[in-house]
């Protein structure tokens, strides 16, 4: 409902493919794209001291995604992702 309200229709054709979708699997049983969101997010978190997972490094791996629902709904907020990610890292590093 919330991504209908800023104008953007979310739907799944079974026939598509895409390489973030597959199965979901694993501890916390994400998506591919969730888990590569993680994976990115705890690369980021050691770059930085103390190197501690913050959620500006989750926002700023997400603003690396290219496809899917999240990438819609900042652009349809009219979101600079490149400016978001800027800042993210910037929090990250002072925090």
């Amino acid at each position: 409902d919330a991504l209908t309200t800023v104008g953007i229709e979310v739907g799944h054709d079974p026939g598509s493919s895409s390489a973030l979708r597959g199965p979901v699997n694993g501890v916390f049983r994400s998506t591919p794209q969730a888990q590569l969101v993680f994976q990115q997010a705890v690369a980021l978190s050691k770059s930085t001291k103390p190197s501690m997972l913050q959620g500006a490094h989750v926002v700023a791996a997400t603003c690396d995604l290219e496809q899917g629902t999240v990438v819609l709904a900042l652009a349809a907020l009219e979101v600079d992702r490149d400016l978001l990610r800027e800042v993210a890292r910037d929090e990250a590093r002072t925090h």
